[in-house]
């Protein structure tokens, strides 16, 4: 008989083989889920996984189409909610505190106050 120490819960227990890690079969399940655990997880970021994720995914998209909520023209991008013409409008007719949401929203964009004038020249909004 071998005095050793469980290496999942840390109890020492008498092993009839040298090579036993273990001492209950409660300790043998619970070292399998955190083995399986493990292994699914490293494959789950490997590449092979990743490209069967994103086949998944291209075969299931489905684009979303939004429209400006002020005029109803069609977005570019998924996630806008206004137009430019209409922020840049908005910017330059409404009062605070439109005005500075909509001043807000053209800075998430990368517009800066120079650039609105510039934009709403060119738009032909006064």
């Amino acid at each position: 008989m071998y005095d050793k120490i469980c290496k999942v819960c840390g109890k020492p227990f008498l092993a009839a083989n040298p090579r036993y890690n273990m001492c209950s079969e409660e300790c043998r399940r619970e070292n399998r889920r955190q083995y399986d655990r493990y292994k699914n997880h490293k494959y789950y970021r490997t590449e092979k996984a990743m490209a069967k994720r994103k086949v998944y995914y291209k075969e299931h998209y489905k684009p979303t189409v939004h429209y400006c909520q002020v005029c109803g023209d069609q977005l570019p991008d998924g996630r806008q909610t206004y137009c430019l013409r209409c922020l840049v409008s908005t910017y330059m007719t409404a009062e605070q505190p439109y005005k500075q949401i909509a001043y807000n929203r053209l800075a998430l964009r990368g517009y800066d106050k120079a650039m609105i004038l510039d934009e709403a020249k060119r738009m032909n909004i006064r």
